[in-house]
């Protein structure tokens, strides 16, 4: 999204949208960085994979996580319902060195 690097690059980091099958995800992210108007599912399923990158085992091995943002990190995108909720937690990884989008 803003060149941050995935952090870490090694085995098991959690895949990017860019490379998942199905175009529905796609599509929702798209709609999102592009400031298009998106459905309740499209919101459904950026939170879904952006739960899916924060639950990854990956960042619990990581040293230059602090455990307990990492974990508010997890609490914040699991209580995702809206598209400013994506935001704050897209800006949430970020600023912790992630880069899901």
């Amino acid at each position: 999204m803003n060149g941050t690097a995935a952090r870490p690059a090694r085995s098991g980091a959690p895949p990017y949208w860019q490379y998942q099958q199905a175009g529905d995800l796609r599509a929702a992210v798209i709609t999102y960085m592009t400031s298009g108007e998106m459905t309740v599912r499209q919101v459904k399923l950026i939170a879904r994979y952006l739960q899916d990158w924060i639950d990854s085992p990956v960042w619990d091995k990581d040293p230059l996580l602090d455990p307990f943002m990492l974990e508010a990190m997890r609490r914040r995108t699991a209580a995702i319902r809206t598209e400013a909720d994506i935001t704050e937690c897209v800006v949430m990884m970020v600023n912790a060195g992630m880069d899901p989008l």
